[in-house]
């Protein structure tokens, strides 16, 4: 039977992202960090414009491709925080790091997630 049939007949409502989001508590996590990582999932045309190298009379020439490492720190933020809210989340369960040292991380992401941003404040 198929997915949406099988709801439907079953009374059942079918979760999306956001729905898992408020139920692990995590809405802030989903309202920044889940929808800058998802954008790219979510474009309109003009979105490919950024992917075009252009001449003067605005032909294209060539495509950006490859790697880019272009605002790598704030990605790696959010990879880190990913990581923080996993580790107190496990903890709950399993203890995989003192509560000590994990205060010590989570000092430490707040400190660099500081100047992180301030960096991109100035911009």
């Amino acid at each position: 039977m198929k997915r949406k049939k099988k709801i439907d007949k079953d009374g059942l409502k079918e979760l999306g992202p956001k729905d898992y989001a408020q139920k692990a508590n995590l809405m802030n996590y989903y309202n920044t960090a889940y929808s800058l990582l998802c954008q790219s999932t979510h474009t309109e045309a003009r979105e490919l414009e950024k992917l075009l190298i252009a001449d003067n009379d605005l032909r294209v020439k060539s495509f950006k491709w490859g790697p880019d490492d272009t605002d790598i720190d704030f990605v790696l933020l959010g990879s880190m925080e990913a990581i923080l809210i996993i580790i107190k989340n496990m903890n709950e369960i399993f203890t995989v790091v003192d509560e000590e040292k994990y205060l010590e991380l989570h000092k430490n992401y707040e400190s660099l997630k500081e100047d992180i941003l301030s960096k991109y404040k100035s911009t």
